[in-house]
């Protein structure tokens, strides 16, 4: 589940004091850890560069959402937290409480694939059987740069030098 979204239904329950901060990361219930500084799915319109909220811009914002914005802003910058713009207030509070069901703002984020249909027997299964097939394929490639290597010289054996001497008489 990606963060906006466990933020908007915590908020929707009325549950944001669930929602706590440790360290650098925030931990919804025992369920869900974010880092702070997680991009979020919700990006500014308003700003030159298009630019994506943190999860503690969010987080704070939604908090308090009863200051005024330049008590907002302040509170912000005293925290050294980035602040959610004035035009993007409205649109993102009502997202966030549930008053809209969706946003122009939001643009989904690539999450990596996960297939839910295996379990951690047959993760382990697929483990010791790559392993195995592994070590096979590990000890060929070995098998192979020995073949093809130069045999190494250290400094002793660059000295010797067969059918001279040099010793000084």
């Amino acid at each position: 589940m990606d963060p906006l979204t466990l933020l908007r239904e915590y908020t929707i329950r009325n549950a944001l004091d669930k929602i706590v901060r440790v360290n650098d990361e925030f931990r919804f219930g025992t369920d869900y850890s974010f880092p702070a500084t997680i991009e979020t799915a919700y990006r500014s319109k308003h700003v030159q560069q298009t630019r994506r909220y943190t999860l503690e811009t969010l987080v704070h914002f939604i908090t308090n959402p009863h200051l005024k914005h330049t008590d907002y802003i302040q509170n912000a910058r005293a925290l050294r937290i980035p602040a959610v713009t004035l035009p993007d207030r409205k649109p993102l509070l009502d997202y966030l409480t549930g008053k809209v069901q969706s946003s122009d703002s939001i643009l989904p984020l690539d999450f990596p694939n996960i297939n839910p249909q295996i379990t951690n027997l047959d993760r382990n299964v697929q483990n010791d059987a790559s392993h195995a097939v592994g070590l096979e394929s590990e000890n060929k490639a070995i098998e192979l740069i020995m073949a093809k290597e130069k045999p190494i010289k250290d400094r002793e054996t660059m000295l010797v030098f067969k059918k001279r001497d040099f010793i000084v008489c």
